[in-house]
């Protein structure tokens, strides 16, 4: 037991003898449990009020410097990110018109095979068809010279 505290003790006995113990517990509650150098004066929290404020103040600033920089690197890293955006934009319409080229490239030499293809497809139905008509002329005929 602290020394403060063997003093509560005698001067809540005391009290309780000269009083009783009605008055003697309602002084006791009335007194600080840690003594009176424990107690917050005004003054002491008017101090303490005036120094958080100050901490306040303090971080304020902080946390405004820390948002400009904060803003002004989201700002360059925006740029940043746009031009990049722009060079692909113009490496992704270069690469489609080179796709494009090429694409138009094997369409015109498709196109020339099919153009080939049909033209050799003609000929031999034009060879099949005559040669057709040229067996039926001489059917025709072989059965005209029968019949007379």
């Amino acid at each position: 037991m602290s020394i403060e505290e063997r003093h509560r003790i005698a001067l809540h006995e005391a009290a309780r003898e000269s009083w009783g113990p009605d008055v003697a517990g309602t002084l006791m509650e009335m007194l600080p449990p840690g003594g009176w150098a424990e107690v917050a004066t005004k003054s002491d929290i008017a101090a303490s009020s005036a120094a958080v404020r100050a901490d306040l103040a303090i971080m304020r600033s902080d946390l405004s410097a820390q948002r400009r920089e904060l803003r002004a690197e989201i700002a360059s890293q925006g740029k940043q990110l746009r031009s990049e955006l722009a060079a692909q934009g113009t490496e992704l319409r270069t690469q489609i018109m080179l796709l494009g080229d090429r694409l138009g490239s094997r369409i015109d030499a498709n196109g020339q095979q099919l153009r080939i293809d049909l033209a050799e497809s003609q000929v031999r139905m034009l060879k099949w068809m005559v040669t057709t008509i040229l067996g039926c002329s001489t059917v025709i005929v072989a059965a005209s010279a029968l019949i007379r």
